[in-house]
């Protein structure tokens, strides 16, 4: 240590804390790390230099000097244990941002994984329902393909029954005869429960074609 420099005291604590709002002393220079700082600065009526070592602004070891070199060589000295004392420090506040992000990250991710399974839950569920819709609608499009079949069988048998009835009413005409009277006159000649049969089988007929009709459209509808 050279001669006019001081070591730090309670002294040049409380000396430098007195002239901080003072107009004559200068602050040179300041480095941070952490909550830890270094500063130099120059009080220029004795022309001494002030090297203070602090945390969070409480000045804890402070030397003064009046050699300018020596002042810089210090300070570089505190600025470098500065560094040193804010490892620790830096490395906790890194750690706790690195604890409290993974906790968010964990924490997003379980809120993702519920709605996901929400979302396959609902999946699952609809695709229950539509299996057994098309199970039901399969049931269905056979059920009205064999009504439509027996509506057909239906049909063509009446068909059968009309055309050998005509068949047997013209037993004894002429064959393209078109005279309207005389084929009325033979209608009447018909017996009275032959013609009521042939109106019952045409009816009949017609209720057979709207009957299967309406299977294809049904069926024709269910399919698509």
């Amino acid at each position: 240590m050279m001669p006019n420099d001081k070591q730090s005291t309670a002294g040049n604590v409380v000396e430098l804390q007195q002239m901080l709002h003072g107009p004559d002393l200068n602050e040179l220079r300041t480095t941070y790390n952490g909550t830890y700082g270094a500063s130099l600065l120059f009080y220029s009526k004795n022309m001494t230099y002030y090297i203070a070592l602090f945390q969070q602004k409480n000045f804890w070891r402070v030397i003064k000097s009046q050699d300018a070199t020596r002042a810089e060589t210090i300070y570089k000295d505190f600025v470098r244990q500065t560094v040193q004392l804010s490892d620790v420090e830096i490395r906790r506040t890194q750690l706790a941002a690195q604890k409290a992000f993974t906790e968010r990250l964990t924490a997003f991710s379980h809120d993702q994984a519920n709605r996901l399974q929400a979302d396959l839950d609902v999946e699952r569920q609809q695709q229950t329902i539509v299996a057994s819709q098309q199970q039901q609608s399969r049931g269905e499009a056979m059920a009205l393909a064999q009504q439509k079949a027996a509506a057909q069988d239906r049909l063509r048998s009446a068909q059968r029954q009309v055309s050998e009835l005509q068949r047997q009413m013209e037993i004894g005409l002429p064959s393209h005869c078109s005279c309207k009277p005389k084929i009325s006159a033979h209608w009447r000649t018909v017996p009275p429960h032959y013609r009521n049969l042939m109106r019952d089988i045409y009816a009949a007929s017609a209720a057979v074609l709207d009957s299967s009709h309406h299977c294809s459209r049904a069926l024709t509808n269910q399919v698509s």
